[in-house]
């Protein structure tokens, strides 16, 4: 098993214990976007899609990824501001009660 397949494996099962409430496949898109943005260093979905193609094991084409990765984002029932709030408390606890501001800094 590679260690792009380890890192989703790992990385899935912490995203059901977060977001425990969230329907199964929701959270594998989840966990399959997010790891892909890392792996990709950018959030650009063609690209992302490109990566988990080359690192996953899974057979799945470029297209797929691309399509799932799209499904995700189009999800009007997933709502970021409340993943953020529960994502946050795992990742940063001391900023569990504080505000955090993400900024893009798009300067080369």
């Amino acid at each position: 098993m590679d260690a792009s397949d380890v890192l989703l494996d790992q990385w899935s099962q912490q995203v059901k214990q977060i977001w425990s409430d969230m329907h199964h496949y929701r959270q594998a898109s989840l966990a399959l976007a997010v790891l892909g943005v890392v792996l990709a260093e950018q959030a650009v979905m063609q690209r992302v899609a490109e990566v988990l193609h080359d690192r996953l094991s899974n057979p799945s084409k470029v297209s797929s990824y691309e399509r799932r990765v799209q499904r995700l984002i189009d999800n009007e029932e997933l709502d970021v501001s409340e993943c953020w709030e529960r994502f946050l408390p795992h990742t940063l606890p001391f900023w569990q009660k504080r505000r955090a501001i993400l900024v893009l800094d798009c300067t080369p």
